[in-house]
């Protein structure tokens, strides 16, 4: 269960970086153009040139991947690091892990390079990478972020995001992120309808929850209530319980 958790908050980090690494690609196109230009390492510089290219689309594209990884899986780390720290991070164990290949690839060809000078290479690669698509990042204008229709039936609510809604006594009360609990006038149905940009279930016939709210579901007996972040605890439904089963907090 611990384990499935884990992959599903890894991979909805890959997901969120695969879009936010996007200019990486293209600075990564960059630094083909000008290792074909630089040739660093005397081993690849003797290659034909189709296969010359070829190796350092490999080369800069197998770091590029392993960087969204190593970037992934320190996001999985319950402690806040800065965006500075992480491009750091990345960069040592790229030059600790990904280095070291490469250089045992360029030796078993018979011109193995300095290994120190491997590692800075790629260490300052990565640092680079990261510095100019931060800076691309942040002179870019960002996008108007997609909004749910039910948030036009609020006051302004700010940065707080719902998650969870409740029907009672023909109304919806409404849990938002940063403490404040609102009721409105309409059935709960038509307030889920209306959350068609959050990914969220209903687990009981009177309770919808944002699924990134989700802290896992209390068993006790034969009872199972999810747990929020926020602390709230709702009962499930046996009728809603495989929405909480094919999210994987729930076995088969």
């Amino acid at each position: 269960m611990f384990m499935r958790h884990v992959w599903r908050d890894f991979c909805r980090e890959i997901t969120g970086l695969l879009s936010e690494t996007r200019p990486s690609w293209g600075i990564s196109f960059g630094l083909v153009i000008l290792a074909l230009l630089a040739d660093p390492f005397t081993a690849i510089s003797e290659f034909p040139t189709l296969q010359k290219v070829i190796t350092w689309c490999l080369l800069v594209g197998g770091g590029a991947v392993l960087a969204i990884l190593f970037r992934g899986c320190l996001r999985l780390i319950p402690r806040d690091i800065s965006q500075g720290q992480e491009t750091v991070l990345v960069s040592a164990l790229l030059g600790m892990l990904y280095a070291p290949l490469i250089y045992l690839w360029l030796a078993s060809l018979g011109m193995p390079p300095n290994p120190v000078y491997t590692t800075t290479l790629v260490v300052a690669s990565a640092l680079m990478v990261s510095s100019l698509r931060q800076a691309i990042t942040e002179t870019s204008p960002a996008p108007m972020p997609r909004r749910d229709r039910f948030y036009d039936r609020l006051p302004n609510v700010g940065d707080a995001h719902v998650i969870r809604l409740s029907s009672a006594d023909h109304h919806v009360m409404v849990r938002l992120s940063d403490g404040q609990s609102l009721r409105l006038r309409m059935r709960l149905r038509d307030a889920v309808a209306e959350m068609d940009e959050t990914r969220g279930f209903c687990v009981h016939r009177s309770h919808w929850v944002a699924l990134r709210d989700i802290k896992g579901v209390q068993i006790s007996g034969a009872r199972e209530r999810v747990v929020l972040y926020s602390g709230d605890t709702l009962p499930v439904g046996p009728k809603y319980r495989p929405n909480l089963v094919n999210a994987g907090f729930l076995p088969d």
